[in-house]
């Protein structure tokens, strides 16, 4: 399991902020994400152990809506 560092916007927020998640892909970290409701846009996530970094930026919400319709 890898240690990442997401970048985000949290509700009513105008700063990015830095949360910490653990996942064994990228996927995973940003499935976490989605799941926290007072997330509203994500920047980027980087994996801490070589410093690769996935670019989003994306509003949460569409995310939220695919996710609901298949679980």
């Amino acid at each position: 399991m890898d240690e990442y560092i997401a970048t985000v916007l949290m509700e009513g927020e105008e700063d990015p902020t830095e949360l910490k998640s653990f996942g064994i892909t990228p996927e995973e970290v940003i499935d976490n994400i989605v799941q926290l409701p007072n997330v509203d846009y994500l920047f980027h996530i980087m994996r801490i152990k070589d410093e690769e970094i996935w670019d989003f930026d994306t509003e949460l919400e569409p995310l939220r809506k695919l996710r609901q319709m298949i679980m």
